[in-house]
């Protein structure tokens, strides 16, 4: 066998044998209604919608991002919980995929022990972290291809890199235009210094020229993505929401409050949550490790920013990435972004970004004052630290999700949706209305032999109770409907409750309860839109 076989041999396997860990883990990650209705979107797609006709999308379409992986996971598990790990599975191997690409500095020999430790503790995130890289992944995979081809134009000149590299960013933000924050504005802010460098000190050409062209490409990228948004919306009838871009700068005295959540939704994601756990305790190594990289990944990023301001030695892939985790960071203390630890899936990639960033910085260390016994020392430490992180890792993901439907069921599914689900569809109850969080899940569960539709009702009053213009279709609320269920975990937040149900619909039939769910069922037709 050649050296080039083996190579490609191993690579392969090694991909397969990772994609299935992942998998592993994703699986054990629940789904809800923002996922479930991903899933029903492939749906209708895979029966000709392909333009999503006649919806309430929320503020970001997902159109050319995360979509896309729910379309292509769709033929192998149809409308099933699996087709949501799948999709995610996929869009955690990308990233990592797609990270990888950026690892390398140019005319540097890469240490190939640096990849292991990017793999250790950059590419296998925990249940926990899955279930926030889960979304606006995608968009980060396009970007982080975009920036390699971007740094290669930089390097070469070449035409179709730029090209390459703009398309990416176009099929990014049009999809999820919240990687403006992480990857579009770091390179303009970046091409923004270099010209003032030229144009206030020394005069350089193409540093202008270069800075001309890439505000000419994201102008290009934010006027195609409105005119595109604009024509794709006027073909399918559709309405956009714009809750999600409805952000507002918080108040003063919530900062603190703002500054702790940052940090809580940063240790979920670098899975160093040790908030409540006892000191001595057997995982305490595992964690120590993973918080010295965290700190190292942010001495890394300031570090970079610095050599911006301060040299033109700068590495522009490292310096780009840190630019990225400065801005989403500010953006997401001050402003109303950050509600709770769950939002930091808006910067989910960053255990990515931070493992680029760390691996690139220690290609530029100047390690010729170190002895060869101290640099093998330092190789067999992390080897070492790599493969127990690797290990640990190994330990937890559960194999049996695989093979054993019990424990498949117990892991992959959220209980109590999914007993419900059993139960609607054990008693016939085939169109219902529910709280966001309950509605399209059931759907799923169940592969739409009981459909239940997304309402919410008023605060202030018991009169009213209305669709939830949110991931749903138009004519999901006239279709006939015969029950109501209430929730005992979310139902109240979305404001529904007993009284205003018997005074929009009336005494129902049948009143039933199931595992604190409340159950209204009717004898008529209780549709909201005649």
């Amino acid at each position: 066998m050649s050296k080039k076989v083996f190579k490609i041999s191993f690579i392969v396997l090694f991909s397969l044998l990772y994609f299935f860990v992942i998998f592993l883990n994703a699986a054990r990650v629940h789904i809800n209604s923002d996922f479930a209705n991903l899933i029903l979107e492939a749906k209708n797609f895979w029966n000709g919608d392909v333009l999503l006709s006649n919806r309430y999308f929320t503020g970001i379409t997902f159109y050319t991002t995360d979509l896309l992986y729910y379309v292509i996971s769709f033929p192998f598990f149809r409308n099933d919980n699996f087709t949501f790990v799948l999709a995610t599975s996929m869009m955690c191997f990308m990233i990592a995929f797609a990270g990888t690409f950026l690892l390398k500095v140019k005319d540097k020999k890469f240490p190939w022990i640096l990849f292991a430790g990017y793999i250790a503790f950059s590419a296998l995130p925990e249940p926990d972290a899955i279930a926030i890289l889960r979304a606006h992944t995608a968009a980060v995979v396009y970007c982080l291809f975009a920036l390699y081809f971007y740094n290669e134009w930089r390097n070469c000149s070449k035409t179709k890199h730029l090209v390459f590299s703009g398309i990416l960013y176009l099929l990014a933000f049009a999809g999820d235009s919240s990687v403006l924050i992480l990857f579009i504005l770091p390179v303009i802010f970046i091409e923004g210094v270099e010209f003032l460098k030229s144009f206030c000190f020394e005069k350089n050409a193409s540093v202008e020229k270069r800075f001309y062209v890439i505000v000419s490409v994201f102008l290009a990228v934010v006027i195609i993505t409105f005119i595109s948004e604009k024509i794709f919306f006027l073909l399918n009838g559709s309405e956009k929401n714009t809750f999600v871009s409805d952000l507002k700068f918080i108040k003063l005295e919530d900062a603190g409050e703002h500054i702790c959540t940052y940090f809580y939704a940063v240790m979920n994601l670098f899975n160093v949550c040790i908030t409540g756990k006892p000191i001595l305790w057997a995982s305490s190594f595992f964690y120590f490790v993973r918080f010295i990289f965290v700190i190292a990944g942010y001495v890394f990023v300031i570090k970079s920013v610095f050599v911006l301001l301060k040299r033109n030695d700068y590495d522009f892939i490292s310096t780009s990435l840190s630019l990225g985790v400065i801005f989403i960071s500010v953006v997401f203390i001050i402003t109303s972004l950050s509600r709770d630890p769950a939002s930091g899936r808006y910067f989910a990639c960053a255990p990515v970004l931070f493992g680029v960033i760390i691996v690139r910085q220690l290609q530029y260390c100047d390690t010729s004052y170190f002895s060869l016994r101290a640099k093998k020392a330092g190789s067999i430490i992390l080897i070492v630290l790599s493969s127990i992180m690797v290990l640990n890792y190994l330990r937890k993901t559960d194999v049996r999700i695989a093979y054993n439907k019990d424990i498949r069921e117990k892991e992959c599914y959220k209980q109590d949706c999914l007993e419900l689900a059993r139960y609607l569809e054990k008693r016939n109850l085939k169109n219902g209305y529910s709280d966001f969080w309950t509605a399209s899940i059931i759907s799923v569960y169940t592969h739409e032999k009981s459909t239940v539709r997304p309402i919410y009702g008023d605060f202030y009053s018991d009169l009213e109770i209305k669709k939830h213009q949110w991931f749903a279709k138009f004519e999901w609320f006239s279709e006939p409907c015969y029950f109501v269920v209430l929730s005992p975990d979310t139902s109240e937040m979305y404001g529904l409750k007993e009284s205003n149900v018997l005074s929009k619909f009336g005494i129902p039939s049948e009143y039933d309860e199931f595992q604190g769910f409340k159950i209204f069922i009717y004898d008529h037709d209780i549709v909201l839109e005649k």
